[in-house]
């Protein structure tokens, strides 16, 4: 079997060095009928990040980008160029900013053997300061009418790690993590660039799911990341009123109304259209007052 992990990074060498060195060490103890390799996609990198990686690593692909590929393009370029280049039978989705469990690698491949090729195999995600806490463990249930999604355990609660084990159902994934047959790659035409940095990963699940592929999480395959330092926590940081306004109409924010209705639109009730809209404006609102009133001086 052939493996290939695909990483977008822009000027975080200092993670992504880490996480590089994670996976060579890994690598040596996957079964023999194993081939892995890592694609890097820089995009508009800086930081000298091609430059430090070639020096350091051995056996590793470079896709460059330009600086405006953002999640989504930089995760198409990279399955487009491990397609052509390297022809893996699987790609795994990947941050720059995370660590793993000592088996992690094992675990996920592992997963392919109990559950075969026809499904989407997902990790879960940790917090990496103590205590741990769960960023994303699988979704049990989604409410059709205003897209709330039910998640097996609530993000950022607390966990024993060691309680955490065995594979389940989910109906989304994060990108992070993310084991992906290369023919459901192909059938569904990679992620979608209407969603340049946010649900393009949830999206491809769920047509994934309509296209009759199913979706797992592995608990026993375990990611981590240092929640309050990387931009995964940029979203929740305190914005003033200006820049709150201007997320909804920024394409790479979370609030992009018009992306949030396309998503909608796609895989929800479409009946329930004005109910989600209102439900929609008054969390972010609700959120947004919460933490400028938190983080105020």
């Amino acid at each position: 079997m052939k493996l290939t992990a695909i990483i977008p990074t822009h000027n975080r060498i200092q993670f992504l060095s880490r996480l590089i060195e994670q996976l060579e060490i890994q690598k040596s103890n996957l079964p023999k009928n194993i081939s892995f390799n890592i694609v890097i996609v820089a995009d508009g990198c800086i930081d000298g990040t091609e430059a430090i990686l070639n020096e350091k690593f051995s056996l590793l692909y470079i896709v460059r980008g330009n600086g405006n590929w953002w999640y989504t393009k930089s995760m198409n370029e990279g399955f487009k160029y491990a397609i052509k280049n390297l022809q893996p039978d699987f790609v795994l989705t990947l941050n720059d900013d995370l660590e793993f469990d000592r088996n992690y690698l094992k675990e996920i491949t592992n997963s392919i053997d109990v559950l075969g090729n026809s499904c989407i195999i997902g990790s879960l995600s940790l917090t990496k300061e103590l205590p741990t806490r769960v960023t994303s463990s699988g979704v049990y249930r989604i409410n059709r009418c205003i897209g709330k999604l039910f998640h097996y355990y609530k993000f950022l609660q607390p966990i024993k790690v060691e309680e955490l084990t065995g594979i389940h159902k989910s109906l989304v994934l994060p990108g992070r993590g993310m084991l992906i047959p290369k023919q459901l790659l192909l059938k569904l035409n990679f992620f979608d660039e209407k969603f340049p940095q946010y649900h393009s990963d949830i999206d491809f699940c769920l047509r994934a799911i309509k296209n009759g592929y199913s979706v797992y999480v592995n608990w026993d395959a375990k990611l981590f990341s240092y929640y309050l330092k990387t931009s995964n926590s940029s979203s929740y940081k305190k914005k003033t009123l200006l820049e709150f306004l201007k997320s909804f109409v920024d394409p790479y924010s979370r609030n992009h109304i018009k992306q949030n209705l396309v998503f909608f639109w796609r895989h929800q009730n479409k009946i329930c259209v004005p109910l989600f809209i209102m439900i929609f404006f008054i969390t972010r609102i609700r959120s947004f007052l919460i933490h400028y009133f938190k983080y105020a001086a």
